[in-house]
């Protein structure tokens, strides 16, 4: 009577901790606007590259207040994470190249009870206000954009418009700068058919001290292994642009450029440094410890036929599959086959894996059982990789019933 048994053990994979951001919330400049400020980043509003899906996103189509003309927008909206946002947003550090007007009207939005503008001119006729829009930039932050508009509702209101500080569009131009010159600001963030806005935008101010030239990075996959290809990415903030960045990952190798890849060969602890330059001379440095992990294996063992008179040969299949996230690598090395207590023989331990495909790896021996007795043989199976850098493989075991 045969009985066949496979045993083996999962591997455990740790992620690195998830970095968690604290937003902090502001009084907002402009006194006709009730709400507090989040004081958050250019690219949290943006996105990773000016798609919708960010913590503002209400559906699949919409997201921000809900009219861009509102002269009171909600404080707060419910995102498509069930999340509660602001819609007031502070974002520091980002230039302005130039304003346009356009989009004129002489009365107010229906959101705002409809009726004429006033008639400040003293004509007899309601006053014509347009929006005056343009896209602000973050100082070192690459080429996307939020496009902000000083609306015409609002102009209308007094709420914004010439000689009306903080949201004063007359005054705003002496700062239009490609860079050298760094503003905050606050407006209700607002989705607008393709890009995010800030509509209406409530306020500005010259930043209260230059915005320092500093650089970082991150890196994919998050819990690398080694002989996997790793893509790191560099973003400046402040400076001049265009930036230059040097890359040294710590093990004698380095790169040039916003992203590189890099494949470390052994497991350990390794300082990445990377150096930014700006076109002013100015030199930013960003450091980080990237920890490599060794390459994980899963293994089986198989005996075929299961069952075999004493004297009689069974072949035991050895099967390691590589598991490591990222880019595969075919298992090399040998299995080594033990009994337990000795009572029988291999034909040849260790044997030597071929590779099946890029992930999987086999080799075979032959197991004949002696003595004269029936009984139940425990086949182990142990891989030793042929690379330092990958985890043995704990025993797996064979259980083999012999009549």
């Amino acid at each position: 009577m045969l009985a066949l048994l496979i045993f083996g053990t999962a591997s455990l994979m740790f992620a690195a901790p998830v970095p968690i951001v604290v937003a902090q919330s502001v009084s907002a400049w402009n006194p006709n606007v009730s709400c507090s400020a989040l004081v958050t980043t250019f690219q949290n509003v943006t996105g990773s590259s000016g798609a919708i899906s960010t913590p503002w996103q209400t559906s699949s189509t919409t997201g921000g207040v809900p009219n861009k003309r509102a002269l009171s927008p909600p404080c707060t909206i419910t995102n498509t994470k069930g999340q509660v946002v602001s819609t007031l947003v502070q974002i520091n550090g980002i230039y302005l190249p130039h304003l346009t007007y356009g989009d004129c009207s002489t009365t107010y939005n229906s959101v705002n009870g409809g009726g004429p503008y006033p008639d400040r001119n003293g004509d007899g006729k309601a006053d014509t206000f347009c929006d005056d829009y343009g896209d602000i930039h973050s100082i070192g932050g690459g080429s996307t954009s939020i496009h902000i508009e000083f609306d015409q509702d609002w102009m209308a209101k007094g709420y914004c418009g010439p000689g009306h500080s903080p949201c004063d569009n007359d005054t705003i131009t002496q700062y239009f700068s490609t860079g050298s010159i760094s503003l905050d600001v606050q407006g209700f963030v607002y989705w607008d058919i393709g890009h995010w806005e800030l509509h209406p935008f409530t306020a500005w101010k010259l930043s209260s001290s230059p915005q320092p030239f500093t650089t970082s990075f991150t890196y994919s996959p998050s819990n690398p292994s080694s002989g996997v290809s790793i893509t790191f990415t560099a973003t400046a903030s402040s400076g001049t642009p265009p930036y230059t960045f040097n890359w040294n990952f710590g093990d004698g190798g380095s790169a040039t450029g916003t992203q590189a890849t890099h494949v470390y060969t052994t497991s350990g602890s390794f300082t990445v440094t990377l150096i930014a330059n700006d076109s002013r001379g100015q030199t930013a440095t960003a450091s980080n410890t990237i920890t490599i992990n060794k390459r994980t294996t899963s293994t089986t063992i198989v005996c075929s036929p299961s069952s075999v008179q004493i004297g009689q040969s069974s072949t035991c299949t050895a099967s390691v599959k590589d598991t490591s996230p990222g880019t595969p690598s075919t298992p090399a090395g040998t299995v080594s086959f033990t009994t337990k207590g000795g009572r029988g023989s291999f034909s040849s331990s260790p044997c030597s894996l071929l590779a099946v495909n890029s992930t999987n790896a086999s080799c075979n021996v032959s197991y004949t059982p002696s003595g004269t007795k029936a009984r139940t043989d425990t086949i182990t199976g142990t891989y030793s990789p042929g690379v330092s850098d990958t985890l043995q493989t704990p025993s797996f075991h064979c259980l083999e019933a012999l009549v």
